[in-house]
C-alpha cells in the first residue's frame, strides 16, 4: 500500500509542479514587482533541480520494484527444469557417440526414437528391470509428469510446385520436391483403410479439427509451418507397437517437409510446466536439420503467501508505469501549451530562413534581444535554449523518447502476461487420454520474457539520465556526448566495409563452411573474427586461393585501421569530458538534494509532523491570507514567488523576523493592497541588505592575501617583543611579566581581527 500511494501522489505531485510551471510562463511582471524576471527565472532551475532529485529517488524505488518482479516471475529452477529435459532426451547417446543432433537420415530418427525417446519419455521398468505401476509410470524422469498424450505430426509438400526440373533431365527425373511454402494436404499410403487404426495419421487433419478443445487463438503455430497436417497421438501403452506401424508402412517419405514430436511435463516439486518440441526438417538436399525448443513456465495460481507477495508487486509496478505514462503525458502538454510564435528556436530558423538576424523574444520575459550574439536574455538570465521549447522539442530530448519506447513495451509486456494469465486456466491439465498442446501459451510467456529483457535493457539505460547529472559519474555520459558525431561518421564507414567483406566472404567459403553459408551468418561469423574467434585452417581447406589474400586485408582493415580508430574516437571525446568537467564549477546533485531537503522539511512541518522555525506557522498563515485575497494577478504571482522563497529556506529567521515586525505580529487577518506594500517593502529591504552583504563578502575576499600579508609581519613583530621582554636583563620580574601581558593582549586583539574576517569568508563559501 504504501508504494501504490507513493507512486500515485508522486505522479499527481508531477501534475501539480508542471502545472505551476506553464502558469508561470505565461506570467508578465511588472516594473515595480517585487521580484524580477531574473528573481523568477532563478526559482525556477531550483525548481528543476528539486523535482529533478525527486525524480531521480522515485525512479531508484521503481527499479527495485521492477528488478524484485522481474526476477521473481522466472524461477531459479527454470534451467535446472529445461537442462534435466534436455540431458535426458537430447544428449543422451542413442549409438555409440551419437546424439539427438548426430541424426542423419530418416532411419536414425525411428531409432532415436525407440532406443531414447519412448524409453525416458514412457518408461516401463525401473532402473533394476522391476515394472513400474500404472501411477508410476506417469512420470518421466522421476518428477516430471506427463501431460496428456505425446503427437508426432508432419507437414508434406506438393511435388512439383514451386520447383522446376532442369531440361537436360527432364526425361529420366520427372519429381522435384520445394523447399518450403508449397504444402499438400492429399491424403496418401493407407489412409482409406479404416479396418487399420492408425490409418488416421495418413489422413490430412484440418487446424481447427486437430486443436480440439484448445483455444482458437493458439491453434496458429507462429512458426514456420502451418497448424495442420497429419498428426497421430501415441497411447502411454501402445506407444511402442504405434511408432513400429508407422515406420513399416513409411509415414515418412519423400514428400515429408518436417516432422514435429510435441509433449509437455508438469514438476509438481517445483510447480513448473515444460512444454517441448523436437523438430526434424527434411531438407530438398537429402540431409536433415534439428531443432529443439523447451519452453518452461509457471501456472499463476495464488496458492502460497509467495504468490500473492508476487502479485501485489505486479500491481504496484502496474501502477508505477501508469504514473509515468501520465507524467510524460503532463510533460508533452507543457511543451504542447507553447505555440511556435514564442519558441525561439522556431523564430530563429524562420530568421535564418529569410536571411535575417533581427531580434528574437525571450520565452520568459518576452523582452526582444539578439539570440544569435548573444546566450543568455538580458532581463531574466535565461540561456538561450539550444532545442524547441514547442512541441518540437518534447521529440528532441532522446530522454523523453527512452521513455515512451520503455512505456511502450511495458504496456505490450503486461498485455501479453495477462493473456497468459487469464488464458492458462481455459486448458485442461488433468485429461490424460487426450493431447494438449500447451506449446503456444509457453511460447506467449517466452515472448513476454523477451519484452521484458528488453524493457530490463531500456530501464538500465535511463538510469544514464540521472547518474549524468553527478560530477562523478557524468564521464560516460558526456563521452558519448561529445563522440556521437564522429561516431555516426565512423559507423557509416565500418558497415560498409563489414557488410563488403562479409559477402565476400560467403562467396569464398560459403559453399564448404557452415560459418559462410548465406550472408547473414556470414556477419555474425565476422563480427565474432574481430575477437579473435575464427577458423583459418578451415578458410584455408576451402579455398587456397582467397583464403590467404582476403583473411589479412580484412584483419587490416577491420581489425587493425578501424578498431583503432574507434579507440581514439572514444579517447580523444573522453579527455574532452574530463576537461568540461573539471572545469565546471557547479554541482547540480548537491544544489538540488540541498533544495529538496528544504522542500521536504517544509511540507512536514505544513502537515504538523515536524517541528521547524517557531515563526514558520505565522508565515505560511501570512501567505494563505495572501492567497486567499482579491489582489491583481500581477501581485498574486508576486505572493507565489515570495511562497517558493520561503519553501527553499523555511529557516530564514532574518526575513521572518522582519515580515513578523513589519506587520506587528497580527498576520492572521484579511489582506488588501495595502498589506501588500508592507510585505513588498519587507521582502524588498531583506533583499537589498543580503545583496550588500553578498557584495562586500567577495571584496573581503578579493584583499585578504594583503590583509594577511600587512598583518602577519605585525603579529610576528609583537611575538618578538613579547619574548624580548622576558630575556631583558635590565628589567625586574614583575617588568617583565607586565611587559609580556600588554604583549599579549595586542597579540588577541590581532587574532580576533583575522579570526572574523576568516568567518565571514567561510559564510560567503558556504553560500
Amino acid at each position: 500500500f504504501f508504494f501504490f500511494f507513493f507512486f500515485f501522489f508522486e505522479g499527481f505531485w508531477t501534475m501539480e509542479d508542471s502545472t505551476e510551471e506553464i502558469l508561470l510562463q505565461s506570467e508578465t511582471v511588472p516594473s515595480d514587482a517585487m521580484y524580477t524576471w531574473m528573481d523568477r527565472v532563478k526559482q525556477k532551475k531550483q525548481r528543476y533541480a528539486r523535482r529533478f532529485l525527486r525524480e531521480t529517488m522515485t525512479y531508484a524505488v521503481f527499479m527495485v520494484i521492477f528488478c524484485f518482479v522481474t526476477i521473481n516471475l522466472r524461477s531459479n529452477m527454470t534451467f535446472y527444469f529445461s537442462n534435466t529435459i534436455r540431458e535426458a532426451l537430447v544428449y543422451s547417446k542413442w549409438a555409440p557417440d551419437k546424439n539427438y543432433y548426430d541424426i542423419a537420415s530418416i532411419s536414425d530418427f525411428f531409432t532415436y526414437l525407440e532406443t531414447v525417446f519412448i524409453p525416458t519419455v514412457h518408461p516401463h521398468k525401473w532402473y533394476n528391470n522391476e515394472p513400474m505401476s500404472d501411477y508410476e509410470r506417469q512420470y518421466a524422469m522421476l518428477q516430471n509428469y506427463v501431460i496428456g498424450k505425446v503427437r508426432i505430426r508432419q507437414v508434406r509438400t506438393q511435388p512439383n510446385t514451386g520447383c522446376q526440373v532442369n531440361t537436360e533431365f527432364a526425361s529420366i527425373v520427372h519429381t522435384c520436391y520445394p523447399s518450403s511454402g508449397h504444402y499438400t494436404q492429399d491424403s496418401f499410403g493407407i489412409h482409406n483403410r479404416t479396418e487399420v487404426p492408425i490409418h488416421a495419421a495418413f489422413q490430412y487433419i484440418q487446424a481447427a479439427e486437430m486443436c480440439g478443445d484448445i483455444p482458437p487463438r493458439y491453434c496458429s503455430d507462429w512458426k514456420t509451418y502451418p497448424p495442420g497436417g497429419y498428426k497421430w497421438d501415441f497411447g502411454r501403452d501402445t506407444i511402442v507397437d504405434e511408432l513400429q506401424q508407422l515406420k513399416v508402412l513409411r509415414w515418412i517419405d519423400f514428400q515429408t517437409a518436417a516432422v514435429i514430436l510435441e509433449f509437455s511435463f508438469y514438476n509438481p516439486s517445483i510447480r513448473l510446466v515444460a512444454t517441448c518440441r523436437l523438430l526434424l526438417q527434411v531438407l530438398p538436399s537429402g540431409s536433415v536439420s534439428l531443432l529443439d525448443v523447451v519452453k518452461v513456465m509457471p501456472l499463476f495460481s495464488w496458492e502460497t503467501a509467495s504468490d500473492y507477495i508476487l502479485f501485489v508487486g505486479e500491481i504496484v509496478l502496474v501502477v508505477a508505469v501508469a504514473s509515468y505514462i501520465v507524467r510524460e503525458f503532463v510533460e508533452f502538454r507543457t511543451y504542447q501549451r507553447i505555440p511556435h510564435s514564442r519558441c525561439t528556436v522556431c523564430q530563429m530558423q524562420v530568421k535564418r530562413l529569410n536571411g535575417t538576424n533581427e531580434m528574437v523574444s525571450c520565452i520568459e520575459c518576452q523582452r526582444p534581444y539578439n539570440v544569435f550574439r548573444l546566450s543568455s536574455c538580458p532581463r531574466c538570465g535565461l540561456e538561450t535554449p539550444a532545442n524547441h521549447m514547442c512541441w518540437k522539442g518534447y521529440f528532441q530530448d532522446f530522454w523523453n523518447v527512452l521513455d515512451i519506447t520503455n512505456q511502450g513495451f511495458f504496456i505490450w509486456v503486461f498485455s501479453v502476461r495477462f493473456m497468459a494469465r487469464a488464458d492458462v486456466n481455459l486448458f485442461n491439465f488433468s485429461a490424460t487420454d487426450t493431447f494438449t498442446s500447451l506449446y503456444p501459451i509457453g511460447d506467449l510467456y517466452t515472448y513476454s520474457n523477451w519484452l521484458n529483457s528488453i524493457n530490463a535493457l531500456l530501464c538500465f539505460a535511463k538510469t544514464f539520465k540521472y547518474l549524468g547529472k553527478f560530477r562523478s559519474l557524468s564521464v560516460l555520459v558526456r563521452t558519448i556526448e561529445k563522440a556521437q558525431k564522429d561516431l555516426i561518421y565512423f559507423m557509416i564507414i565500418f558497415s560498409v566495409l563489414f557488410v563488403g567483406f562479409a559477402l565476400v566472404f560467403h562467396l569464398a567459403f560459403g559453399a564448404d563452411l557452415l560459418e559462410f553459408k548465406d550472408w547473414p551468418i556470414a556477419l555474425m561469423t565476422l563480427f565474432r573474427a574481430l575477437f579473435g574467434e575464427y577458423d583459418y585452417d578451415a578458410m584455408w581447406r576451402s579455398n587456397r586461393v582467397l583464403a590467404p589474400l582476403v583473411f589479412p586485408m580484412y584483419q587490416v582493415f577491420l581489425y587493425f585501421i578501424m578498431a583503432n580508430m574507434f579507440i581514439a574516437i572514444i579517447s580523444g571525446a573522453h579527455n574532452k569530458a574530463t576537461e568540461s568537467i573539471n572545469t565546471d564549477s557547479d554541482n547540480f546533485i548537491s544544489s538540488s538534494l540541498k533544495l529538496l531537503t528544504f522542500e521536504w522539511q517544509f511540507k512536514l512541518s505544513e502537515w504538523g509532523i515536524r517541528a521547524g522555525s517557531s515563526m514558520l506557522p505565522e508565515i505560511k498563515t501570512l501567505i494563505a491570507n495572501f492567497e486567499n485575497s482579491k489582489l491583481k494577478q500581477a501581485q498574486l504571482d508576486d505572493i507565489r514567488a515570495f511562497r517558493n522563497e520561503v519553501e527553499h529556506n523555511p529557516y530564514n529567521i532574518e526575513l521572518f523576523s522582519l515580515l513578523l515586525k513589519a506587520f506587528n505580529g497580527k498576520v492572521d487577518r484579511p489582506m488588501g493592497l495595502e498589506e501588500y506594500a508592507t510585505l513588498k517593502q519587507a521582502v524588498t529591504t531583506w533583499r537589498k541588505h543580503t545583496a550588500t552583504e553578498a557584495q562586500a563578502t567577495p571584496q573581503l575576499y578579493d584583499a585578504l592575501p594583503a590583509t594577511l600579508s600587512a598583518e602577519t609581519p605585525q603579529l610576528s613583530r609583537s611575538m618578538s617583543m613579547a619574548s624580548d621582554s622576558l630575556l631583558n636583563p635590565n628589567m625586574s620580574p614583575e617588568g617583565q611579566l607586565q611587559s609580556l601581558g600588554q604583549r599579549l593582549v595586542h597579540m588577541h586583539g590581532q587574532m580576533d581581527t583575522m579570526a572574523e574576517r576568516l568567518n565571514k569568508l567561510v559564510t560567503f563559501a558556504n553560500s
